[in-house]
């Protein structure tokens, strides 16, 4: 008997939400925090929510296919220069979904993921956008982001 090469087999890779980078803060002192309700398994319907904006407010979720690059130049890009002061921008903004939060900050987006095989192994960034017109020159708070591992 032969033995099997070193790196012959791997350990498969999970469908997966990890969180990173930092949440800018609103005029009520909280930060707006992502979060997913589970993992994005293709073929499913996968969540994305926010908690810590300001109640009855507008938001957008962005979504992009990177995090390292954006039609408005590198990632992470900080928006100080744009007026907003400690707030960075994480992800690439190929979608925005537009919605407002409820009366305790909070909203949520089902995105139904398609279970085709070209998007096995593939991320999806997201960040929302908390509207704030108080806050800075800009109006605008962003969240933390997570990076969506698509299996």
């Amino acid at each position: 008997m032969t033995s099997v090469p070193k790196g012959a087999f791997f350990a498969p890779e999970f469908a997966s939400f990890t969180l990173f980078g930092q949440s800018g803060t609103t005029s009520a002192g909280t930060q707006p925090t992502i979060g997913s309700s589970g993992p994005p398994i293709l073929g499913s319907v996968f969540t994305v929510t926010l908690t810590g904006a300001l109640p009855s407010s507008p938001v957008i979720l962005f979504a992009g296919w990177s995090n390292t690059t954006s039609s408005y130049g590198p990632l992470p890009l900080d928006l100080a220069s744009f007026g907003a002061p400690g707030n960075t921008l994480y992800a690439s903004v190929d979608y925005k979904a537009h919605m407002s939060t409820n009366a305790n900050g909070e909203a949520s987006l089902s995105i139904g993921l398609p279970g085709v095989a070209s998007w096995d192994g593939r991320h999806l960034y997201f960040q929302w956008y908390v509207s704030d017109v108080v806050v800075n020159g800009r109006g605008l708070v962003l969240s933390n982001a997570g990076d969506a591992l698509m299996h």
